[in-house]
């Protein structure tokens, strides 16, 4: 069974209020925070629990991990709570879980009720920086593509002048994969020709079938390369040229068909915008 393995990096804060504790009453009341999402692909989770009654004088915090569809976790986490003047490193693993969506408690930690860990807005905040590596059975999926953008033709004449290219945000494969990709245009690459590029991210081994058109112009098939694929669209003479026909009322308009083949990989997230950026 061949297994891919991710390393996922997490910084989360997570705050339970004071009053909220104290309106719990029965000795095995508790209060869990939300569960954060550590990998969409292996669905693995992570939660916190605080129970203030279950022990006299003693306010008790949980971590717990769902193992979602994983094989084996590891974590190497900084835990703190900084009201408390408290800090630890959790390091833990499991090589084995009897079940998918397995609920493990991780962390147990207990608090005197006689010392405040409640900061200035009674509240208790747990810090939790680290990362996850988490273990996966590879499995092949494939993602068909059908996507098409509006490029303006001032935004690459601005590219041009700045000697840059112009960048998409990132989009999702698909709904339930964290796995995305963003296209660059280069209007003036590699000596005064115009191509377009097409990334995964992150990089991972994949196979790409994948055609572009842009309207009122013929298509081309992209070349695929390890990290990315990429195609030759026009030189630069022709991209400004009017008479061929590459804007629309100051707009191109491509557009990319084609599927992705992808196996499991790592997460990673931003909130991009359509950017024009120098290049190095």
């Amino acid at each position: 069974m061949e297994i891919s393995v991710s390393k996922i990096p997490i910084n989360q804060e997570i705050k339970f209020k004071k009053s909220d504790l104290k309106a719990l009453k029965k000795p095995h009341s508790y209060l869990s925070s939300f569960f954060y999402c550590v990998c969409n692909i292996s669905n693995v989770k992570y939660f916190i629990s605080i129970y203030p009654n279950l022990f006299p004088g003693q306010i008790l915090i949980h971590l717990y991990v769902i193992s979602g569809n994983a094989i084996w976790i590891e974590t190497e986490l900084e835990y703190s709570i900084t009201s408390a003047n408290f800090s630890k490193n959790i390091k833990w693993n499991c090589k084995k879980f009897e079940k998918s969506d397995s609920w493990i408690r991780v962390n147990r930690d207990s608090f005197d009720t006689k010392k405040n860990i409640f900061n200035k807005n009674d509240e208790i905040v747990v810090k939790i920086n680290g990362f996850f590596k988490i273990g996966l059975q590879n499995k092949k999926s494939a993602h068909p593509i059908s996507i098409q953008m509006k490029i303006k033709e001032k935004d690459l004449k601005e590219a041009k002048m700045k000697n840059a290219f112009l960048k998409s945000k990132k989009f999702k494969l698909s709904s339930d994969s964290d796995i995305k990709y963003f296209l660059e245009i280069d209007p003036d690459f590699n000596g005064g020709k115009t191509w377009l590029f097409f990334y995964l991210t992150p990089k991972i081994e994949a196979k790409l079938n994948l055609n572009f058109s842009i309207k009122s112009q013929n298509c081309s098939n992209f070349s695929n390369y390890d990290e990315y694929c990429s195609t030759y669209i026009c030189t630069i003479e022709d991209l400004f040229n009017p008479n061929k026909g590459y804007f629309i009322d100051g707009e191109m308009i491509l557009k990319i068909t084609g599927n992705v083949l992808i196996e499991n990989a790592s997460i990673e997230t931003s909130n991009e915008k359509n950017v024009i950026s120098t290049k190095k």
